[in-house]
């Protein structure tokens, strides 16, 4: 018996080294358009990545490459011409729509292996603002000095430092921003989130996974369904900030001289603050083992806290499910 699985094991791995290799064919298909600075670019397209860089002015330049798993250059063409590739220019706008016409249909078993993949490169000028969504695929939007909106139906968001709002949506991947100089929304049916520094408020959602937002001076909404979450609250909020967690851990740094109402719970864990929380029915705990004479006494207040800090102001509504809640002062 073990002679015979030798042998089967012998067969397959000789028959995968003298196996010919999938040969893939390229194309490109590259459009320029003369813009000025503070145009839109809008890209739809029912498949392919996106891959969007910044750089002088006074041109827009696109390059759409074209790749299949085939060496049958008649097949390969077959699926290129099934391509529908509209360039539109208005002003200083540029609109760019690519439909395959074969997107939802499958003409053979081979279909899954040969199907066509595009990526797209475009540069824009530096100061520019970006419309782009696909069906399928990740898209990139370096450092842009614009707005920037994003929606893709599964792959990974990534914007570097973007001075105007970013709005990415994402049906399944990861969303990552280093900088930004307006509000932020993003949101994810599943992975993580993580956001540099952010001037204006945020709002950030996920279906499973953590977030982390590095330093926002505004307010924040940050919810998961499953993982930790931590911010950086640098300048005080002119609105309620709200971080939620169905199972993970809640921190939150808070620069000094912020004041907030508090509102903490959690339903397995401690909740444990560095601030003193006046009049609160629960536990607060500051620096090395402070404790209000009430504090945790009893068990249901050691999950719970709840009272302004400071002299009071916006909300803060932190609650998780399953894990501890910490409020940390900066610098600490």
């Amino acid at each position: 018996m073990n002679r015979m699985k030798l042998f089967l094991v012998f067969g397959v791995v000789l028959g995968l080294a003298f196996a010919p290799a999938m040969a893939e064919i390229e194309d490109t298909v590259q459009r320029s358009f003369e813009v000025g600075p503070g145009g839109l670019l809008s890209l739809r397209t029912d498949m392919g990545s996106i891959e969007v860089a910044s750089g002088g002015s006074g041109r827009l330049d696109v390059e759409v490459i074209m790749k299949a798993r085939t060496d049958d250059a008649s097949r390969f063409q077959e699926m290129v011409d099934r391509l529908r590739m509209d360039f539109q220019q208005q002003g200083n706008d540029v609109d760019i729509v690519v439909e395959n016409e074969e997107r939802n249909r499958w003409r053979d078993r081979n279909s899954w292996r040969e199907g066509l993949r595009l990526h797209f490169r475009v540069t824009v000028p530096t100061t520019y603002n970006v419309d782009l969504k696909t069906a399928g695929g990740s898209i990139g939007v370096e450092d842009l000095d614009g707005d920037v909106k994003a929606m893709t139906s599964g792959g990974s968001l990534s914007f570097g430092r973007i001075t105007g709002t970013v709005d990415g949506k994402t049906s399944g991947g990861s969303i990552s921003l280093d900088e930004t100089g307006g509000p932020v929304d993003v949101k994810t049916s599943g992975g993580s989130i993580n956001i540099g520094n952010a001037r204006g408020d945020v709002v950030a959602h996920t279906s499973g996974g953590s977030i982390n937002v590095e330093e926002v001076y505004g307010s924040i909404d940050a919810k998961t369904s499953g993982g930790s979450v931590t911010a950086r609250i640098t300048s005080q909020p002119q609105a309620d900030c709200r971080l939620v967690t169905s199972g993970g851990s809640v921190t939150v740094e808070l620069a000094s001289g912020i004041s907030l109402d508090l509102d903490a719970s959690t339903s397995s864990g401690r909740v444990i603050s560095d601030f003193e929380v006046a009049g609160s029915g629960g536990g607060s705990q500051r620096g090395r083992g402070y404790r209000t004479a009430r504090s945790w006494d009893d068990e249901r207040k050691q999950r719970q806290l709840k009272g302004p800090l400071g002299g009071g102001g916006p909300g803060l509504y932190l609650r998780t499910s399953g894990g501890n809640i910490r409020i940390k002062e900066m610098g600490m």
